[in-house]
């Protein structure tokens, strides 16, 4: 293998723990809600003809906690990225990466004990999620783990380290809902909350084990006063940093890469939240046992391309194993997003099972657009601003989940007497933007060069 894992494996056990939580999660929130509402005898018989009244009801009162479940994790999550960023910035990667599971830890904790107690007092579960936010979430372990990958790494292999920690998200959930639903057969729900607790313990080890921390001028958490660690300055500095001004019209640059990403993950998560009403409808009418196969296999498949380049292309520092010559980020990055078009097109025009799983096929570089986008992004800025940058890319992420499912289930029942598939017709035509973008010249600057990237790299490579 020619590059080294670091926090790939941080990366693979969080998101395992989230998708196999995921399986779970849904389905004690639907049983709580009925038994808040019905008697067991009901809840047991809820898909019987007789009670479809009671099954609206049940589905209804489900879907508005799952929303208030999403924003009590969004709201602190978007704060708690801040901090983490600014950290890792001030006091070395390796304290901000410990949060997100120690917070998410106490999360899942408190499902259980919802779980186990039969509590059918429902703000528990809000309670529980928002304390997942308050240390980050899912959002502040991607955005920790990006910005310690892109600071060790050096220009010419940041982009293959990106995508190969990009790649351990679309692993991790390729197998998180079949481990999910299989421990859950074989045991119960309970067993896959521990399940998640365990990868959350691995996490911590492997973190306190292996992982090397930066170097940083400032003292570490433990020496400073904690006054000091929550100040404000924290807080607006992924702002500070994203906006002030720059030589050699990096600034502009990273605006642009803002535009970029957000109109990208916001077409994302409106096809991944779109899709799932699309093929419930006659044709093609999936069972929900079918999207799942779908979704393993286009989880599996997005594995491909980030892979691909993550390990193929040899290390500046090292004899190579295999000479790979890649294009420049922001070709790689057109390429996926001419690859993702093709996708979203083909999806609109389908109405039966083949072509929608060719969607993934055709669609497969277009998982290499993020990736190159937060690799560029890491090229326009200091290593002691690459936690605030991703930061600030967090929080876009965090609109992009609320614009992708707002704009494009508002949009879908518009259209859909005109031409079903015209939604994602709509996704495609505004990827054009970001395409334009990284078809600019723009690209051909001078990237910035890290100080303390061999040092970091030497230290590894001794340890």
């Amino acid at each position: 293998m020619c590059s080294k894992l670091t926090v790939e494996p941080v990366l693979f056990l969080f998101m395992l723990a989230i998708f196999m939580q995921f399986t779970v999660f849904q389905d004690m929130i639907y049983e709580t809600v009925c038994e808040n509402k019905f008697t067991t005898f009901v809840c047991n018989d809820l898909h019987n003809v007789k009670n479809r009244d009671k099954l609206e009801e049940v589905l209804d009162e489900s879907s508005r906690w799952l929303m208030w479940s999403g924003v009590s994790f969004a709201i602190p999550s978007i704060m708690a990225t801040n901090f983490l960023g600014s950290w890792g910035d001030s006091y070395g990667r390796k304290f901000p990466l410990y949060l997100p599971s120690l917070g998410t830890s106490v999360g899942t904790l408190i499902y259980v004990i919802v779980s186990v107690f039969k509590c059918t007092n429902l703000p528990w579960i809000i309670v529980g999620s928002a304390i997942s936010g308050v240390t980050g979430g899912f959002v502040g372990c991607i955005m920790t783990v990006t910005s310690y990958t892109t600071e060790v790494a050096n220009n010419a292999t940041r982009t293959s380290r990106v995508s190969l920690l990009e790649s351990s998200t679309f692993i991790a959930a390729a197998l998180g809902p079949i481990l999910g639903a299989s421990v859950s057969g074989a045991a119960n729900r309970n067993a896959v909350f521990g399940a998640c607790l365990l990868c959350h313990a691995l996490l911590v080890v492997y973190v306190f084990i292996f992982v090397h921390d930066t170097e940083r001028s400032q003292s570490s958490p433990s020496n400073i006063r904690w006054k000091e660690l929550i100040g404000l300055n924290h807080l607006l500095g992924s702002i500070k940093t994203s906006f002030k001004e720059r030589e050699g019209g990096k600034r502009t640059n990273i605006m642009f890469l803002f535009v970029s990403a957000l109109i990208i993950m916001t077409a994302t998560e409106g096809e991944i939240s779109q899709t799932f009403v699309y093929v419930h409808e006659d044709p093609p009418g999936w069972s929900l046992n079918r999207f799942g196969i779908y979704f393993a296999m286009r989880s599996g498949i997005a594995c491909l391309p980030l892979l691909f380049v993550g390990w193929l292309q040899p290390r500046e520092d090292e004899h190579p194993c295999l000479r790979l010559p890649l294009p420049e980020d922001h070709n790689i990055c057109s390429i996926g997003l001419l690859s993702k078009i093709a996708g979203l097109i083909l999806l609109g025009f389908s109405s039966s099972t083949i072509p929608l799983f060719l969607v993934p096929v055709v669609s497969l570089l277009g998982y290499l657009c993020i990736p190159t986008l937060r690799s560029l992004l890491s090229k326009q800025v200091e290593a002691d601003e690459l936690g605030k940058i991703f930061s600030f890319l967090a929080m876009l992420q965090n609109l992009c989940t609320l614009l992708g499912s707002i704009i494009f289930n508002g949009l879908y029942p518009l259209t859909r007497h005109i031409f079903r598939g015209m939604v994602f017709e709509i996704g495609a035509v505004i990827l054009i933007i970001p395409l334009i973008i990284m078809l600019s010249s723009r690209w051909n600057n001078a990237p910035v060069n890290y100080l303390n990237v061999q040092s970091v790299e030497s230290g590894e490579d001794d340890g």
